[in-house]
């Protein structure tokens, strides 16, 4: 399980921004345009049937709303039987857009978490502590940036505040995130990432090694001119993966994606839809 969570934050790594995103909001760090109220995103899985792919079975749901700022306000997550219930986070901002609070709560609409953030002079968000519902302290990351706020240091307390895990990120002359390395709390090395880059700034490599320095498994991308992934090759060195991911977009008139079909060795996986409400 550990690997395969490991695996999954070095996909999400992929597509993120190591850069402090304070002046950003939450439009722009998931790559929206136009003014956006709302917007409901869904996955399924999918059946080809005589040539023509069809959703089959809800995988999750989710839904979107913003402020004014095109920060997010609440976000209500279903589940595959969508109309059981649904669990929310809620978002507090101060008055100049600056997130302060999110607080998660359950089906029974009664709250399992809420995370604070703390931010240094200059708006880089330095210390993220996690509660449980009792109002426990549960984790504290706290996080050290460069001259030009990218991160460089993460570190993970656990709520007795002894250090459960440090990160540390590398970068290159264009502030391209080149290398993340990952340590335990003794300081032995738990995993290492390396990253490359197009003439745009895509991540187009990214290669995981283990606690021992062998390579793991090797990530490649490609983009088309929206900015999105559109094929993923996956390959592990013991030839136990080796997947290729294609992905085929619709749009709207804004340029923003309707639809995503997800075809994993040429089989259609699942499909992804989204609806938007404009100002």
């Amino acid at each position: 399980m550990k690997k395969i969570l490991l695996m999954i934050i070095f996909f999400l790594f992929l597509n993120c921004n190591n850069k402090s995103e304070i002046l950003k909001n939450d439009l722009t760090k998931q790559k929206l345009k136009g003014e956006i109220i709302n917007f409901t995103e869904s996955e399924y899985t999918v059946s080809d049937k005589f040539g023509e792919i069809n959703k089959e079975h809800l995988y999750f749901k989710y839904n979107s709303q913003l402020n004014n700022d095109g920060n997010l306000l609440e976000e209500n997550i279903y589940d595959e039987n969508d109309l059981l219930g649904v669990n929310k986070v809620i978002f507090k901002y101060d008055n100049k857009g600056v997130l302060l609070e999110k607080k998660y709560y359950q089906k029974n609409n009664i709250m399992s978490a809420k995370e604070c953030f703390e931010y240094d002079e200059i708006g880089n968000m330095i210390e993220k502590t996690i509660f449980a519902a009792d109002g426990s302290l549960n984790t504290k990351l706290i996080s050290k940036y460069n001259a030009d706020s990218f991160l460089i240091e993460e570190n993970i307390y656990q709520n007795d505040g002894s250090l459960y895990s440090k990160s540390n990120f590398i970068y290159d002359e264009k502030n391209h995130l080149m290398e993340e390395n990952g340590y335990n709390a003794d300081g032995s090395l738990n995993y290492r990432y390396t990253f490359k880059y197009d003439v745009k700034g895509n991540k187009i490599e990214g290669k995981s090694y283990n606690s021992d320095g062998s390579l793991n498994f090797t990530s490649v991308s490609k983009y088309n001119d929206q900015g999105d992934v559109v094929e993923e090759n996956t390959s592990k060195i013991d030839s136990s993966i080796n997947f290729k991911y294609i992905q085929k977009y619709v749009y709207d008139s804004k340029g923003n994606w309707l639809q995503v079909i997800t075809f994993k060795n040429g089989i259609p996986t699942k499909m992804g839809l989204r609806q938007y409400r404009y100002y």
